[in-house]
């Protein structure tokens, strides 16, 4: 037996070593690309910042959402099926007057689904981050996520953790323009900027 208990007394070796897998399964590689924000809060505040995205207002149809998952990628398709699922929980939601709907795309399939207002993307997509990139800027399509690790390099808005409770906004101003996205401007105070 190794270690101390609270109570002075010796802990047992397999409860460390358990400890040890419980702390690399949920902070190891493989869960550093992970969304921290709950799908369901991240659709909520993303549903608030369409409310405030002037390029929504001008134009005409529903708003489709396109939850992006990397196909071989259990975590990945699992935060797709999160994101779709809180959508349809909320019924037929509404922004700015236009019905909202999601619908679930691939790293391969995303570029061959027309009238897309955002993509949504989850964890696994770290290869493909430049064909969305050149995809979203050509078609002016915003591009979202909760996986910090995308903010720098492609992606115009992210809903990440922070120290406290709640969710951060983060705008990766270059892209946001390159979409064609414009932003009320009390939504930009709440935000962090990004100016790479």
């Amino acid at each position: 037996m190794i270690g101390v208990g609270r109570n002075g007394g010796a802990v047992p070796a397999r409860c460390l070593l358990l400890a040890w897998v419980s702390a690399w399964v949920l902070f190891g590689p493989a869960a550093r690309s992970a969304p921290v924000v709950p799908p369901v809060m991240q659709l909520a505040i993303l549903l608030k910042i369409l409310e405030y995205e002037k390029s929504v207002a001008q134009s005409g149809g529903p708003i489709r959402i396109g939850f992006v998952a990397a196909e071989s990628h259990a975590e990945s398709l699992r935060f797709q099926a999160e994101m779709l699922q809180s959508l349809k929980s909320l019924g037929a939601p509404r922004v700015q007057g236009r019905e909202v709907s999601g619908m679930g795309l691939t790293a391969g399939n995303y570029a061959q689904t027309g009238g897309l207002k955002v993509l949504y993307l989850g964890p696994g997509l770290e290869g493909h981050l430049k064909g969305i990139k050149a995809f979203s800027r050509a078609g002016k399509i915003l591009t979202v996520t909760g996986v910090e690790s995308y903010m720098p390099q492609s992606i115009s808005l992210g809903i990440l953790p922070k120290k406290t409770d709640k969710p951060q906004i983060v705008i990766n101003a270059v892209e946001f323009q390159a979409e064609g996205a414009s932003l009320d401007g009390r939504l930009l105070r709440l935000a962090v900027l990004l100016n790479n």
